[in-house]
């Protein structure tokens, strides 16, 4: 047997408002929104992800904090968010972390204070 991720879902205040940021900041493809349930699914790569407003159908999970996810890049495309964050000011810490382990990452933080780790992959 051999799972793979089908769909990673984020709560957001407004789908309206968090396309923009997943979209322009972080460089996902809106692929469809229905503004009355309030769902926004977009990918990239192989990974889909749905943006939700609480309590729509989507899940009621609370907003906020860790995804507690772990997504990652290849470098160059790490090298190239991480400096495009840091200029909207969406870093964690305002940096990239080298973590005990060796391991390159920063955390970003979406307009509704999801936190979302993304890894450099090697």
């Amino acid at each position: 047997m051999s799972y793979q991720l089908s769909l990673l879902k984020i709560p957001v205040k407004s789908i309206i408002n968090s396309i923009s940021f997943y979209t322009d900041v972080l460089g996902f493809t809106l692929e469809f929104q229905a503004e009355q349930y309030g769902w926004a699914q977009l990918s990239s790569g192989e990974l889909n992800l749905a943006l939700y407003e609480l309590n729509k159908g989507g899940g009621s999970r609370t907003i906020g904090g860790s995804i507690d996810f772990h997504l990652k890049l290849t470098d160059p495309d790490f090298t190239a968010l991480s400096n495009k964050v840091i200029d909207t000011e969406s870093l964690v810490d305002n940096r990239v972390h080298v973590g005990n382990d060796g391991s390159t990452f920063f955390e970003v933080v979406d307009i509704d204070g999801n936190v979302l780790k993304i890894m450099k992959c090697n």
